[in-house]
């Protein structure tokens, strides 16, 4: 690698769009985002940077039993909160990071101290966070404390306090109607639940499962009973989700596995949060689950896995997928250059870059990201500009009004426009990718709009300084920096950023999974107010925007560098 270093001159580039109406085979599968750790706990941070960027509140749980938390999804909905995961006497480090990072202010804990001791509470204030218990004497108990913190319900919810799943199932749309969940035994109804019925006027109650869960005894005491019923837990979700259909959005499928409930428990607050359903899953999903999954399929743009492959097998995914949009391309459907051509030529934009006094300091290519105006670049394309315009395909020119997210170590940057009608690029994960995959990238280098080529991926996980590059041998010239990495199916695995000199097949891309990440941030800052981290990226230049004059290089810390 030592020696790569020293030979390798990294030639950086930047890049045009263009638009016109795109043909009936663009509707390509949705991206599939995995959002996993090596434990649950790491899982729940996952989960929340994917849906937070920032948090007064969490909810923290505990991680290695369910009875306490089935409630909190509902709570954490109303505060915008994630729910985070402990355990011990201690919080656990990726705990304490997230909390952090998400600058979270206040924290509900969820149970008594014999479950999440003192000790965790004198290390929230510690941290410049206000901890709140809310724990009962029992579950039962605790779900009721839950449910005095939402105003006036009209309806109830009502699962069985013995397992996890219905809680689970349900939660996603109790948080978005503010419906409390409360936790019953099978035969008999607990003096504190009685207590708190009585206290309301309630309209309605959908109960989640049969006798054999909740006895009618129990189900009778509450007001105007419903029953939502299954053969199985797997059954019963199926059920939960079609019973409420028309109150969830359909832009999102959320998967969780059904053998295990922390996964699924920090994953509902997710879901509800973006008014999704939640689908349980097994090893070998039943026909019902299949069925619900796939009719979901045709309308949605993002899939969302809450847990690794060790719960969620990429088999079983594709598996799902695989008998889905007979007439549109699926995810192995290959397209021809000419096609990938027409589907991604509108989601590539043309940007130049100003210093402050309003001079040109360079051109350089961006992928749209979404129809509300976010555009993926490369960070190096901003560093050290003062504003920046885009044009689009149809040959609009529209101001960069600010930086939504970005991490300079990586190279990324999410730059955002005043536009509702974008038409953005389909995503997916180089992980995804294999060594000989066939790849072609799209932009305009030394400003020759729409230069499609192609080539192979020769390894998806490149190091060079420290930053990790799928390395291609399609060709890039300056001029490409922030243009498409595009797999066979029309898919947007990475964003071009750089090319040796001396080989026309060494160049490189960052993984979308570095802009993945940063793409729901919310920081909205000016152009020339970002941070560099370290370590900087190691893209520095623009192409000139006028002349093709041929790029000399220096060496600098035992790497070769465009100047």
């Amino acid at each position: 690698m030592p020696q790569m270093k020293k030979i390798i001159v990294i030639l950086f580039a930047l890049m045009i769009s263009g638009c016109f109406t795109i043909p009936t085979y663009a509707s390509t599968s949705p991206t599939i985002t995995r959002l996993a750790g090596p434990d649950r706990y790491a899982t729940a941070q996952a989960i929340a940077k994917q849906g937070w960027t920032q948090a007064d509140y969490a909810v923290l749980a505990y991680g290695e039993n369910f009875p306490d938390a089935l409630s909190a999804v509902v709570l954490a909905k109303k505060y915008s909160a994630p729910i985070l995961l402990t355990s011990g006497d201690n919080l656990p480090s990726i705990t304490k990071q997230t909390l952090t990072d998400l600058q979270v202010k206040n924290v509900l804990i969820i149970g008594g101290t014999g479950v999440i001791p003192v000790s965790i509470e004198t290390e929230l204030q510690s941290m410049g966070i206000t901890p709140t218990r809310i724990a009962g004497q029992d579950r039962y108990e605790t779900s009721i404390k839950i449910a005095q913190l939402i105003s006036s319900p009209s309806q109830l919810i009502v699962t069985t306090g013995e397992d996890y799943p219905d809680a689970l199932s349900i939660a996603p749309i109790a948080g978005v109607k503010q419906i409390p969940i409360i936790l019953v035994p099978k035969d008999f109804l607990p003096e504190v639940v009685k207590s708190y019925i009585s206290s309301l006027n309630i309209n309605k109650t959908y109960v989640i499962g049969d006798s054999s869960i909740i006895g009618d005894t129990v189900c009778n005491q509450f007001p105007n009973p419903e029953r939502i019923v299954g053969t199985d837990k797997y059954e019963r979700n199926i059920a939960i989700n079609k019973e409420f259909e028309s109150s969830f959005n359909s832009g999102s499928i959320c998967i969780a596995t059904g053998e295990g409930f922390a996964d699924a428990l920090t994953g509902a607050a997710y879901a509800a949060e973006l008014a999704e359903p939640i689908i349980l899953v097994q090893n070998t999903p039943a026909s019902d689950t299949e069925n619900y999954y796939q009719k979901r399929l045709t309308n949605v743009n993002n899939v969302y896995l809450f847990g690794g492959t060790g719960v969620i097998p990429d088999a079983l995914i594709q598996g799902l997928n695989g008998s889905t949009q007979n007439d549109s391309p699926s995810s192995k459907q290959i397209l021809s250059a000419n096609q990938i051509a027409q589907l991604l030529q509108p989601a590539i934009v043309y940007i130049e870059v100003f210093d402050s006094a309003g001079n040109e300091l360079g051109t350089a290519s961006g992928v749209i990201a979404s129809s509300d105006g976010k555009v993926f670049t490369n960070y190096h394309v901003i560093d050290g500009a003062s504003s920046a315009k885009v044009t689009l395909f149809d040959g609009r020119v529209l101001d960069v009004t600010n930086i939504s997210g970005y991490d300079s170590k990586y190279d990324a940057v999410v730059l955002k426009v005043n536009a509702k009608d974008l038409q953005p690029a389909k995503f997916s994960f180089s992980s995804t990718a294999q060594i000989g995959d066939k790849i072609y990238t799209l932009g305009n280098p030394f400003g020759l709009n729409d230069t499609i080529s192609d080539g192979l991926i020769s390894t998806i996980n490149r190091v060079v300084d420290g930053e990790t590059f799928i390395q291609i041998s399609a060709p890039i010239s300056p001029g490409s920096s922030g243009g498409a990495l595009i797999n066979e199916q029309g898919e947007v695995i990475g964003i071009t950023t750089a090319g040796l000199t001396d080989g026309q097949n060494l160049n490189f891309a960052i993984p979308y999974e570095n802009f993945n990440t940063i793409q729901d941030q919310t920081l909205n800052v000016p152009i020339g107010s970002t941070v560099n981290q370290q370590p900087a990226p190691i893209s520095t230049s623009l192409a000139n925007p006028i002349s093709l004059n041929v790029a000399q290089t220096v060496v600098v810390n035992d790497s070769v560098r465009l100047t």
